[in-house]
């Protein structure tokens, strides 16, 4: 897909201006965009399930149990960059001059990214002390790499808004496999998890390199008033998905906490077939976002988008059920067989997740922060459920995240606009 014509043009009086005929500037169906999208994430997925089970055998289990940790660390700190792609492509999906937007909003980038470096930075010896690291560079090593991912995530908010899905889908896939490569090279000189942590750190730069490079056409001075009150939104969408993290990992917390050893390792066992569901339909929520943007365009593509994510969750529910026992057996071992009953519960809840995660999608794009408050009350009730009476067995705390993640979804239904 070739690059948006740059068109010169008189700067509007407003940041908010008709998206009517902005967003759909690159017309496509959005059958065409999530193939694209879907293909993309689906390569970059697959580095990602390849990084970690190279390495988990390579390192062992002490060595892996320690990258893991760290990664997970990363992934808490990302969430401010995560959020600057939701509010970068619903400024860019909405603003006239979104050709000229590339300076402004990199710099709003480099800016976070620093912050996230610096906070990483002060964090790395208390976290160096509290899981036992074996080395302080790990955890350098992880702060390090936060200041260019918030590059690439700017950039692939950019190229979302701009409707650019070929491009997005590219930077997908060389991120994810940038990373396979520089942990493995970081392992093959250091045979560490900070070796590969470094390695990491250094793919984190690359991927942010190449994804600057689908912005070079545009880089201009024009258009500064597309990051006018940036900082006040993202705030806003920080707390929002952080929201959506605790509650889509919550429940594994509480079933440590509260299930003897062997159902909690079920229920984590169980998680992986929830992450797999909620993961498969992001695609849709990626592709429709920017024209999630235009109320016009919203009030007829939400409810399509919906039954897209539902009906992929019921083939899910389905498989989950009917091929359980044997999917246990083959992937995880004998020892997981007491899950199968359960299994598609666990699909179920994946289900539920991906449909609350593309209605929440939806409310950051048209700013309606009530999202934020149902997205915290979903959690609030879930711990609140678990810590009280849903904590006797396996398929209470089960029961329990139903409830919060099926409420979200009745709650995202109804406030909906």
């Amino acid at each position: 897909m070739t690059a948006p014509v740059t068109v010169a043009r008189p700067a509007p009086p407003r940041a908010e201006v008709d998206v009517s005929t902005t967003v759909a500037r690159q017309p496509r169906t959005l059958a065409r965009a999530g193939v694209i999208v879907a293909a993309g994430m689906a390569a970059a997925h697959a580095a990602g399930y390849a990084f970690n089970i190279i390495l988990s055998r390579r390192l062992g289990t002490a060595g892996y149990g320690e990258l893991a940790a760290l990664l997970g660390v990363f992934t808490v700190g990302s969430v401010p960059a995560l959020a600057m792609t939701a509010v970068t492509a619903r400024r860019v999906a909405t603003h006239a001059l979104h050709e000229h937007a590339t300076r402004p909003l990199l710099r709003v980038g480099l800016l976070l990214g620093a912050m996230a470096t610096a906070a990483g930075a002060l964090v790395a010896y208390p976290l160096f002390r509290l899981l036992d690291l074996s080395s302080l560079w790990s955890a350098l090593w992880v702060a390090l790499a936060l200041g260019p991912f918030a590059v690439t995530t700017t950039v692939e908010g950019m190229l979302q808004g701009d409707q650019r899905f070929r491009s997005l889908s590219t930077v997908f896939v060389s991120t994810s496999v940038l990373r396979l490569v520089g942990g493995l090279v970081g392992y093959s000189v250091g045979g560490t998890p900070s070796a590969v942590l470094a390695g990491t750190a250094a793919a984190s730069l690359a991927a942010a390199l190449v994804a600057v490079a689908f912005t070079h056409h545009r880089w201009t001075t024009q258009g500064s008033s597309v990051a006018v009150g940036i900082g006040t939104e993202l705030s806003h969408v920080v707390v929002t998905i952080g929201g959506l993290l605790a509650l889509s990992n919550v429940d594994v917390v509480l079933a440590r906490a509260f299930l003897d050893p062997h159902d909690a390792g079920l229920y984590a066992a169980g998680s992986l077939v929830v992450k797999a569901v909620y993961w498969a339909p992001q695609f849709v929520s990626v592709s429709a976002y920017a024209r999630l943007t235009d109320p016009v365009q919203r009030a007829r593509l939400l409810p399509r988008a919906l039954l897209v994510v539902a009906g992929l969750g019921a083939v899910a529910i389905a498989g989950a059920a009917v091929f359980a026992e044997v999917g246990l057996r083959v992937v995880l071992g004998p020892q997981y067989a007491g899950l199968a009953s359960l299994l598609w519960l666990f699909a179920a809840l994946g289900a539920l997740l991906a449909l609350a995660q593309l209605l929440v999608a939806s409310g950051v794009a048209v700013r309606d922060r009530r999202v934020t408050g149902l997205v915290w009350g979903a959690v609030a009730v879930e711990v609140g459920l678990v810590a009280t009476v849903a904590h006797g067995s396996l398929a209470a705390v089960l029961a329990a995240a139903l409830t919060a993640a099926g409420g979200l979804v009745v709650a995202g239904l109804l406030t909906r606009r």
